[in-house]
């Protein structure tokens, strides 16, 4: 019934658009609400990356696949998985944090 393609195509955008809200907003709670969806949209792809990475240690058991090709391929999932859960946790404090610590703490000019 839904394309693949379509889907994941308005995911990214969803992605893209919640992102340059978060950092490119003028108004805090547009730059709170992007950083929210980023958040979300970072967690779910945390939860995908994790569950890849802990399916994968089933291929520590398999004396087909040579050892080293299964501890590389692991030690990237997981770098991976633990990558998207720190973008994860800083998007989710910094929607989540008092709108009066933004004032008291400008962001930097660039």
């Amino acid at each position: 019934m839904f394309e693949p393609t379509l889907v994941l195509l308005g995911v990214l955008a969803i992605v893209v658009l919640g992102y340059l809200a978060a950092w490119r907003g003028k108004n805090s709670g547009v730059r709170r609400s992007g950083s929210a969806v980023v958040g979300v949209c970072a967690g779910l792809a945390a939860i995908l990356a994790s569950a890849y990475a802990v399916s994968g240690l089933g291929d520590f058991i398999d004396k087909r696949i040579p050892f080293l090709q299964t501890l590389l391929g692991e030690i990237i999932m997981s770098a991976i998985a633990i990558a998207l859960w720190n973008f994860a946790y800083r998007s989710a404090t910094f929607a989540a944090r008092n709108p009066s610590q933004d004032e008291s703490n400008p962001a930097p000019n660039r």
